[in-house]
């Protein structure tokens, strides 16, 4: 049953399998180390990539809505403030004519219990303050 034919091609057989064998996972290793893995890098790579894009144009376009946000804020603000100001001002300047006209039809009073009174007509007033020139009267 064992000769040695048989016995040297089975040596031989085992042998080829025992060399072959690292050679073939070897060479496996190099086409995966130089092919395949790669390839594998380079599609993560981008596929992460394009995650970190997407998280950063999300990041990016959720920043801009804030700041939009903050400066429509600002601006609603600003108005605000403005328009109280204009409100004050108005406010004090109609005191300001309110006080004046009381002051002058006070003093118009006064005169007409002495029985004086005041001859300059509003257009003469306006030439004494220089509001109208001389060739008007």
């Amino acid at each position: 049953m064992f000769n040695p034919t048989h016995l040297a091609l089975m040596a031989a057989g085992l042998s080829a399998a025992i060399i072959a064998g690292p050679i073939g996972w070897f060479s496996r290793g190099l086409i995966f180390d130089h092919i395949e893995r790669p390839a594998i890098v380079l599609a993560a790579t981008d596929k992460a990539n394009d995650a970190a894009t997407i998280r950063i144009m999300d990041a990016a376009k959720r920043a801009e809505g804030a700041e939009r946000e903050r400066q429509q804020k600002a601006g609603a603000e600003a108005l605000r403030i403005y328009r109280e100001a204009l409100a004050n001002s108005e406010r004090t300047a109609m005191q300001a004519r309110t006080q004046l006209d009381q002051e002058i039809a006070a003093y118009e009073a006064e005169l007409a219990t002495e029985g004086r009174s005041c001859v300059l007509t509003d257009t003469d007033i306006d030439w004494l303050h220089g509001r109208v020139s001389a060739s008007a009267n």
